[in-house]
């Protein structure tokens, strides 16, 4: 079946499909261009009963990555859409409004991260509010984003003396 969805994402989605990896007989991970998401899920869900199971935001040295896992329920396979978004301008589309599942997960990569959902219907902070910033982002860690991220290249010097909501944070890292 995986080597099916392999040849299905190849034949329909031509130039939206980067590269396909396959993990094992029950694993395969699709990067795919950002613009192509909403399309992708889209076909996922509705025609081939594919569940959204979460996503995962990564901060690398030059790009931001997102994987979003999926489920077929009825044989256990899992397919995650792997997306790359530039450091300069971190945005793509919401799933929210088609997966209302990806609602908290968004906002949760957003508040660690920075990354925008664009048109996500309620993007208020979930688990930053009042536990640092706005403009900071303690998951990416490219230097220049993000507060925690700044103090924690500093060393343990900027751990013991610096701000309280900075100490709460970093004790988690």
């Amino acid at each position: 079946m995986i080597a099916q969805m392999e040849e299905i994402f190849r034949g329909e989605f031509t130039t939206d499909v980067l590269e396909t990896t396959v993990l094992n007989h029950k694993r395969m991970v699709v990067r795919i261009r950002p613009a192509a998401l909403l399309e992708i899920v889209n076909f996922l869900t509705e025609d081939k009963r594919y569940r959204f199971i979460i996503a995962s935001g990564i901060s690398h040295a030059d790009h931001f990555e997102i994987l979003y896992h999926l489920s077929d329920d009825s044989t256990g396979y899992i397919l995650s859409l792997q997306v790359e978004l530039p450091i300069e301008k971190p945005e793509i589309e919401s799933l929210a409004n088609l997966v209302p599942a990806a609602n908290w997960i968004e906002r949760e990569i957003h508040d660690l991260f920075g990354i925008t959902f664009l048109n996500h219907p309620n993007m208020v902070p979930l688990i930053a509010n009042g536990n640092w910033a706005a403009d900071e982002h303690p998951y990416a860690t490219q230097g220049r984003r993000g507060a925690v991220a700044e103090s924690h290249e500093q060393g343990s010097a900027t751990h013991q003396k610096g701000d309280s909501r900075l100490r709460n944070i970093n004790k988690d890292l």
